[in-house]
Formats: structure tokens, C-alpha cells, sequence
């Protein structure tokens, strides 16, 4: 008996799998490639690269998000620093009324 192999084709506009001998795909003009078994591990191989370029892309996006907010973090805080600064210079600075404060003893 022959060994019948699985082939994905299309007939009027329908995806349908034949079970076909080596001999009988042949006269369809049919190739390995068209088989189902490898359409299958192409899908795959399609997939995996989609998911890891949308994995990349996140990851991309997610970096970019950081060093945006670290660059936010960091003015936030030259600014915040500069402030303080400033707000030095004008105040006076308080008293220590503990040590102003007579001794209890």
C-alpha cells in the first residue's frame, strides 16, 4: 500500500488538505513545501518571528519610557536642588532654642 502524505491546496477559493501519494501530488504539480507538515512549521516559524518582534518593539518602547522618566526625574530634581539653593540664601536660617534654652539642672 502507498504512503499517503498530507497536502494543504486551495480549490476554488477554499483551503481544504488531500491525502495524496508521492505519485498523485506530483501530476498535481504539488511539492514538499506544500505539504501539511510543512506549512505547519512555517506558520510556525511566521508566528515565533512575529512574537519576538513585538517582544522587541515592547521592550523598545518600555526603554524609551525609562529614559524618558529619567530624564524628568533628573530635571525635576536639578530644579528641586536649585531651589533649595536659592531658598537658602533668601531665608534666615531658625534660631536653636535648645541652645538657647536654660539648663534644668
Amino acid at each position: 500500500m502507498a504512503k499517503l502524505t498530507d497536502y494543504d491546496v486551495t480549490v476554488n477559493g477554499f483551503t481544504t488538505t488531500l491525502q495524496l501519494t508521492a505519485d498523485d501530488a506530483k501530476r498535481r504539480g504539488l511539492t514538499e513545501k506544500d505539504t501539511s507538515a510543512a506549512r505547519s512549521k512555517a506558520s510556525r516559524t511566521a508566528a515565533a518571528k512575529a512574537a519576538a518582534d513585538e517582544k522587541a518593539k515592547l521592550e523598545a518602547d518600555a526603554k524609551a519610557q525609562a529614559e524618558a522618566a529619567a530624564a524628568e526625574k533628573s530635571a525635576a530634581d536639578a530644579k528641586a536642588a536649585e531651589d533649595a539653593k536659592a531658598g537658602a540664601k533668601s531665608a534666615p536660617a531658625p534660631a536653636n532654642k535648645a541652645a538657647t534654652a536654660p539648663a534644668n539642672k
